[in-house]
């Protein structure tokens, strides 16, 4: 640590408190604290779990939580709600990572104001980077965790509290409150870096275990070096379940948090909560999270202390995946309840993953427990979080789907295992790779303990890396960044173009002047009514007049604050020039009503099928529109009639459709995150479109003023594009006019070909279908008739390897030989069938049955013989063959052939 890194620690609290700075013995960081004996940071692994049954507190996680917001209350901060675990807001992250993460990247840039100064919150967190430790470590390590924080955002204009006060807060929460003695406390000296900004950071230890820390947030790091920003920033963060297990002295987080349900899965174990085995487990665990021993030596550790002779690495393994379980189906009912859908793709796969991981962790308990019961008492445990009381219905239904879908899973693992293991074993290699491992879960969803043991059967190391499943997460665990329009030419030096199509979308003719040429095609004007493809909706075509030129605007885009028209026709440089825009008025029409379309119908759709539905992409065009949302189950027809019918009943209410610029802030405060249904938009200010008091979006595209304008909205389709994913295909207003005429055209050819009235279309098609089910069975039962006689000819020639079936006809088709010969084959393994059929030309098949093929007939040799006599050509396989000719007389001297060739063979 640099000098200039030290004063940053060299608060006026600690030396006015009594702290003396010292280094651990063991880590060699430094740390603040008032008692002068302390030798270690009292951080794991440098200090024991000393708090595990020394302290008796009879509290829970609800207890700590509204300690801590009442304390920070009465310090003048305002609470603020907590956000959602699935990170709405963001575009970089899928989900809450941490307390900040609610403020970023807005707030803390300072382009918005927080929404009070200073906060304080408790936020629901879910971190999967440390998967593979969970369970393992006792509860160091969580898949979802509450941290409580207290924020306070600084700036040159005004000054809340910096380091002192928020150290002295730490230290009187702490001691005052939670009634922890201060001697046991240290504050070590650390450095933060993270999300692209970085600061100097406390740590709050005691006994063994971090509790919480305390960060300063005044860096941005820029290719390495660290700049000032405008504001530095109080960003804390306290463990609520790390104090919870603290103040209770339980030997684990989980006996802390779970109570009633972990005695019930101990019980099934054969443990009780007590357990010696338990607390030897947990002190032990801290040299495993730090990675100084291994697991198996942490097993025989355990068996020295308590004296135990037998082997309890079984035992152990199941008491690892229980505390898992107790994490994992928490995590997963508030990714569920928040409006996750579990899919292959996103959030949702993340999901998914916890969901299967889960699953195969309970398999591993070999007891007789379902998911959903345990599913059960997790929502019973968190209800006091309203949202997740609300969608208790709806997260039982998903486990119910996902669990089916993860036992069909299994079944069809075997296939591709088995096809790995023969792939190894034909290139003689001896070990499936890690790499091998991710690819088979990425792409199939297998876990690697299916893996493992069939690949022991056949003698087959497999490498797996003790961080499996944080290697899968961090490949899924941000969104892929969009990919720039790669064509589109440089803009740098033009200044921001004004958007006409905001101030009137219904203006259509436009005077601008061209303040750039960009040969061979693109001009940029100083302002413009056609609107840039963007935000799903495609981009506006028309003309621009130059003088008595006419320019075709093939299409345009938007780069930075910069929109480009690709026009047809450009071969002068035209910049300074005034010119004349016209917007293709019915197509802008038509875009614009599938566009206020799609809003009514993801309204409709979240009314009807519930709140987790989220868009998962839109176009709109001039002749439809497509809307993706997930959603986790097929889509009834019922439902989809009642998402039309509330969908045009909006339409017809003629409500007023406004769009605005509102402050970002006041409008996350009055709508709530489903603004961002379309994405996130960025700045200070943000466009909201609305649907009178019924549905706020977040919107750049051309929207009608009035739902009335929309016309009929009609879904044409809906087809599950991806698991987890529906899209609906609809039209609107003119474009569905043209449908119905399109179906109604479409009615009247098959009226006039059927001979039918319309009304009586589905009575012919039914009678039709009943008669041809009719003519179908008689044919099936013709073909079982000839079949049986061929079978009964005397005229069959029977040798040792085949019987010879010959049959010609002028009356039937090659479908009915074909089937014809099925049935005799079925019925007699050694048959050897020459069908032949002539009409205009003659057609010639020859059908060989399994043993026929095993005697060493072809069909496809013999067919080459009966082609050459009818004249013409044929091929097929050793089973099957056909030929084609004109000569007819010569199908008669191909039966004869075929029989001398059987005969002397």
């Amino acid at each position: 640590m640099t000098i200039e890194r030290e004063k940053e620690y060299q608060l006026d609290f600690f030396k006015e408190n009594g702290f003396v700075r010292k280094q651990c013995i063991k880590c060699k960081r430094y740390f603040w604290t008032i008692n002068k004996d302390l030798n270690t940071c009292q951080d794991a692994p440098c200090e024991d779990y000393e708090f595990i049954g020394k302290h008796n507190l009879q509290v829970n996680i609800d207890d700590v939580r509204n300690s801590f917001i009442e304390f920070f209350k009465t310090k003048n901060h305002t609470y603020i709600e907590p956000r959602p675990v699935v990170a709405r807001w963001r575009d970089d992250i899928y989900l809450t990572i941490a307390s900040i993460a609610v403020f970023q990247p807005f707030v803390t840039s300072g382009e918005v104001d927080p929404p009070a100064n200073p906060l304080v919150i408790s936020q629901p967190c879910i971190r999967l980077k440390d998967l593979d430790l969970v369970g393992l470590t006792s509860g160091r390590h969580l898949t979802i965790f509450e941290m409580a924080a207290h924020h306070a955002f600084n700036s040159k204009e005004k000054y809340v509290y910096w380091k002192d006060e928020t150290v002295q807060y730490c230290q009187e929460l702490n001691s005052s409150v939670y009634k922890i003695d201060p001697y046991s406390v240290t504050y070590i000296e650390e450095f933060w870096e993270g999300g692209g900004n970085a600061g100097p950071c406390l740590e709050v230890a005691s006994k063994g275990l971090e509790i919480a820390t305390l960060v300063f947030m005044k860096y941005k790091i820029i290719d390495g070096n660290y700049v000032d920003i405008p504001l530095f920033i109080v960003d804390t963060g306290y463990g609520m379940e790390r104090y919870t297990w603290y103040l209770t002295g339980k030997p684990t987080v989980f006996h802390a948090l779970y109570g009633n349900i972990l005695e019930k899965l101990l019980d099934r174990l054969g443990l009780s909560k007590d357990d010696e085995l338990i607390y030897e487990h947990a002190r032990e665990s801290i040299l495993y999270s730090e990675g100084l021993i291994k697991r198996q030596e942490i097993i025989q550790r355990i068996k020295d202390k308590l004296g135990i002779k037998e082997d309890i690495s079984e035992l152990i393994s199941k008491l690892e995946a229980l505390y898992a379980i107790l994490d994992h189906t928490k995590c997963i009912i508030f990714m569920l309840a928040d409006g996750l859908v579990p899919s292959n793709s996103g959030e949702g796969y993340l999901g998914r993953l916890l969901i299967r991981k889960t699953l195969k962790n309970l398999l591993s308990l070999e007891i007789d427990l379902s998911l959903i019961d345990i599913i059960n008492d997790q929502i019973k445990l968190w209800s006091n979080f309203k949202n997740i009381y609300n969608s208790r219905e709806r997260i039982k239904e998903i486990i119910a789907i996902e669990e089916d879908k993860y036992y069909k899973l299994i079944n069809r693992a075997s296939v591709e295992i088995s096809n790995l293991i023969k792939n190894k074993k034909a290139k003689n290699e001896r070990k499936i790779s890690k790499e091998e491992l991710i690819e088979l879960y990425d792409s199939h969803g297998i876990h690697p303990d299916f893996v493992i043991k069939e690949a022991k059967k056949e003698n087959l190391d497999v490498e797996l890396p003790p961080d499996f499943f944080s290697r899968i997460v961090e490949k899924h665990e941000k969104p892929l960044k969009q990919e720039i329009k790669e064509e589109l030419p440089d803009v740098e030096g033009i200044e921001a173009i004004y958007p006409l199509y905001y101030d009137d979308p219904y203006l259509f003719e436009f005077n601008a002047k061209v303040i750039k040429t960009i040969k061979p095609k693109w001009i940029v004007l100083d302002k413009t009514a056609f609107y840039p493809e963007g935000g799903g909706q495609i981009y506006d075509t028309g003309t621009i007049i130059f003088k008595d030129k006419i320019l075709k605007v093939k299409s345009v885009y938007k780069k930075g604050n910069v929109i480009l028209h690709e026009v047809e026709g450009l071969d002068q440089d035209i910049t300074g020039f005034d010119v004349k825009g016209i917007v293709d008025k019915e197509r802008r029409l038509n875009i614009m009503r599938h566009h206020t379309a799609t809003h009514i119908l993801l309204y409709s759709i979240r009314k009807v099928l519930g709140d987790h539905i989220w868009q998962a992409g839109a176009r709109k065009e001039e002749d439809k529109a497509r809307l993706d949302v997930t959603h986790y189950k097929k889509i009834e027809k019922e439902e989809l009639e009642r998402i039309e019918n509330l969908a045009n009943e909006i339409v017809l209410s003629g409500l007023p459709v406004r769009a605005r610029f509102m402050d970002r802030k006041e409008a996350e405060e009055r709508y709530g995150f489903k603004l961002y249904q379309g994405g996130v938009m960025g700045g200070r200010t943000i466009r909201v479109v609305s649907i009178d008091n019924i549905d706020h979006q977040a919107c750049g595209g051309t929207h009608l003023s009035n739902t009335s304008e929309v016309g009929m909205i009609k879904i044409i389709k809906v087809e599950r594009i991806q698991d987890g994913v529906e899209r609906f295909i609809f039209t609107a207003g003119k474009v569905s006019l043209e449908r119905f005429r399109e179906l109604e055209n479409t009615l009247d050819s098959i009226s006039e070909i059927t001979q039918t009235p319309r009304e009586k279309i589905i009575e012919n098609i039914l009678r039709l279908q009943k008669d041809l089910k009719k003519e179908r069975k008689e044919k099936e039962n013709l073909l079982s008739i000839l079949a049986e006689q061929a079978i009964k000819s005397p005229d069959t020639l029977r040798t040792a390897k085949v019987n010879f079936y010959k049959f010609k006809t002028k009356e039937l088709g090659s479908d009915i030989l074909i089937a014809l010969g099925e049935e005799i084959i079925k019925r007699d393994p050694k048959a050897l069938v020459l069908l032949g059929s002539i009409n205009d030309k003659v057609v010639a098949i020859i059908m060989l049955g399994k043993k026929a093929v095993e005697s060493g007939y072809k069909a496809d040799i013999l067919i080459k013989k009966v082609a050459e006599m009818i004249k013409g050509g044929g091929g097929g396989r050793e089973d099957y063959a056909q030929a084609g000719g004109n000569f007819k007389e010569g199908l008669e001297k191909a039966f004869k052939e075929i029989e001398n060739i059987i005969t002397h063979q």
